[in-house]
């Protein structure tokens, strides 16, 4: 006996340990598993990485390809592209040579001149840029010459104004220089930043000298005229028939917008009218609203008044069907005229012998100010008495004193219904 409890000890021992080996081994297979699960997710993200990465740099080199295809289209197979940073150039170097139309003409490092000379560039004229900033705002400008310091680009005042964006910043950073050649300007639309460039006298005058000062314009440039006395700023809104041009030995003609703080000043009067305009619609439809509401109100309180006139009239007709019939003109009847404080009055004839509470059953039988059954009192004035229907209801008229040939009560509202 005891042997055999010992074999079945053993074989319990060894089922248990065999079942922690195969739970131990499940939990290596998933832990392996798993391991391989967020490798291959890994390696698979990692591949993504590298694919998008591998996509952009294709996408990069297009479009190096599609802007060196344009540019040796437009500029008659001349390609010059450089990064450079940017470095001022002071208004009196160009002032120093003599230069009247310096207000953007740029310095390029040596390295430019001689990539330039390489495509036989000297045979083409004039030589005009486009300077990209890091932002993508741009401009154009010619070339004053070749002296600014390797790997920089020198940019006056009025250039840096064009890539900045605003009239009193300078931009500073690294721009992107590309050789463009510009179509001559046809047409030109600029914008007064103020309402006080439209009330200087000679406008004419002080665009076409600040016209002579430049060498191209851009959609986007700040381009500054004196009137002799103060400096206004005006931006380039439209250029025909590009959106880039020079204008050097061009018949430009101007056209002049409204100034920005004029068009500030109608906008807000235009966001002032179309919030004016919201305001009364809103006001319309929350009046309409209020109206449908009230007229929901009105209908559904006509229709619970319609419904309770109807309940009010079945019970007047079943009402008046329980009362006795009524007695004709004799000596033991008594004709009782019953009156509410709205002026309704009712008149029954009723025989002597009839209780006090068949006279609440005729009030409850019929329109009498708008008395609900067991809300009111019945009152004799002379002598003042009351009657109610709990304390008097079997009172006869005649035990109640109610026996002159035509006697007149008065209905009167119970305290606790008031």
């Amino acid at each position: 006996m005891a042997f055999a409890s010992e074999l079945q000890a053993r074989e319990r021992k060894l089922a248990r340990e065999q079942k922690e080996r195969q739970e131990k081994a499940r939990n290596k297979l998933d832990s392996m598993r798993k391991a391989q699960e967020a490798a291959q997710a890994r390696r698979a993200a990692e591949e993504e990485v590298q694919r998008a990465k591998r996509l952009a740099e294709a996408a990069q080199e297009e479009e190096k390809r599609l802007q060196w295809e344009a540019d040796v289209a437009a500029n008659r197979g001349v390609v010059y592209s450089e990064k450079l940073a940017v470095e001022n150039l002071p208004a009196d170097v160009a002032e120093a040579k003599g230069i009247r139309r310096s207000k953007d003409k740029i310095l390029l490092p040596p390295s430019a001149k001689f990539e330039l000379l390489r495509h036989g560039v000297d045979r083409l004229g004039s030589l005009l840029f486009e300077i990209t900033a890091e932002d993508g705002s741009r401009t154009h400008a010619g070339l004053l010459d070749f002296t600014a310091p390797h790997g920089k680009v020198c940019l006056p005042q009025d250039v840096m104004r064009c890539l900045a964006g605003k009239t009193d910043t300078e931009y500073g950073g690294m721009v992107q220089v590309r050789y463009a050649r510009l179509q001559g300007g046809e047409y030109a639309k600029l914008q007064p930043m103020e309402k006080a460039f439209q009330q200087v006298d000679d406008i004419k005058a002080g665009l076409e000298s600040a016209l002579l000062t430049r060498c191209t314009l851009t959609e986007g440039d700040v381009v500054s005229v004196s009137d002799g006395e103060s400096l206004h700023e005006l931006r380039v809104l439209e250029l025909k028939p590009t959106s880039a041009v020079s204008i050097v030995e061009t018949d430009l003609e101007v056209d002049i917008a409204p100034s920005l703080e004029t068009e500030e000043e109608v906008q807000r009067l235009e966001d002032a009218r179309k919030a004016r305009k919201e305001q009364i619609k809103r006001e319309i439809e929350e009046e309409e609203l209020r109206i449908a509401q009230e007229k929901i109100a009105e209908d559904l309180l006509m229709k619970e008044e319609a419904s309770k006139q109807k309940e009010r009239e079945e019970r007047w007709d079943r009402l008046s069907r329980t009362l006795p019939s009524e007695p004709s003109p004799g000596p033991d009847v008594t004709t009782v005229l019953i009156r509410a404080s709205d002026g309704t009055r009712r008149e029954r004839r009723f025989s002597r012998s009839d209780r006090i509470s068949q006279l609440f059953q005729f009030v409850d039988a019929g329109p009498c100010g708008g008395a609900e059954p067991g809300a009111y009192n019945l009152v004799m004035l002379y002598p003042r008495r009351v009657f109610t229907l709990s304390d008097d209801g079997d009172t006869t008229l005649n035990e109640a004193g109610i026996t002159g040939r035509q006697e007149s009560l008065l209905i009167e509202i119970s305290k606790d219904h008031q």
